[in-house]
């Protein structure tokens, strides 16, 4: 029990150092991950909702620009989910 204890102070005392040294913020608590977490499950779902949608109506277009389409819809999805994800963090 006592070890155990210790051990899992030190884990959150390393946690706090690494994540101190590479930012100066507020500590992570369980809502901030458990943010980040339903933010990547969202991001991640979304996506593929989004991808389905895509290339529902890209379909009837010719394959290469249907697949442009896609990649450029992807690509602006993931950085502006990444942002808004950021700017959760840092906001917490």
């Amino acid at each position: 029990m006592n070890t155990t204890n210790m051990i899992n102070q030190m884990n959150m005392m390393h946690i706090m150092n690494h994540h101190n040294t590479t930012e100066t913020m507020s500590n992570v608590t369980g809502v901030d991950l458990v943010i980040i977490i339903v933010g990547f499950i969202l991001l991640i779902v979304g996506g593929v909702k989004l991808t389905e949608w895509l290339l529902d109506k890209t379909y009837n277009m010719n394959d290469v620009w249907g697949s442009i389409v896609v990649i450029v819809g992807m690509f602006s999805y993931i950085i502006i989910w990444l942002i808004v994800i950021g700017l959760l963090v840092t906001l917490l």
